[in-house]
């Protein structure tokens, strides 16, 4: 059995025996259109998670918003507690 070396790139050899043979795959196959189509369906789909994350995180910004701004209100002395003298106890 004779063999070729085809090359040595990065140190590794290939032998090539005389009856080996190689089919390379076929560019267009019959299945072509559908695979366009189920890409195009995925593309959909993963653009609708897409907008559906961006709407989740807007909804979660405008929920810790709403928080922060509960929490410096309740935070902030009320008008009673100037005219007495008293603040809140996170103020002092």
């Amino acid at each position: 059995m004779e063999s070729k070396v085809l090359g040595d790139n990065f140190g590794m050899r290939f032998f090539m025996c005389e009856n080996y043979e190689y089919d390379p795959p076929k560019r267009f196959g019959k299945d072509r259109p559908k695979k366009k189509e189920k890409r195009k369906k995925e593309q959909e789909e993963v653009q609708k998670r897409m907008e559906e994350v961006e709407r989740q995180e807007e909804e979660c910004e405008a929920d810790r918003e709403r928080k922060r701004e509960r929490a410096r209100h309740a935070k902030e002395p009320g008008p009673d507690a100037i005219r007495k003298g008293k603040y809140s106890r996170y103020t002092q």
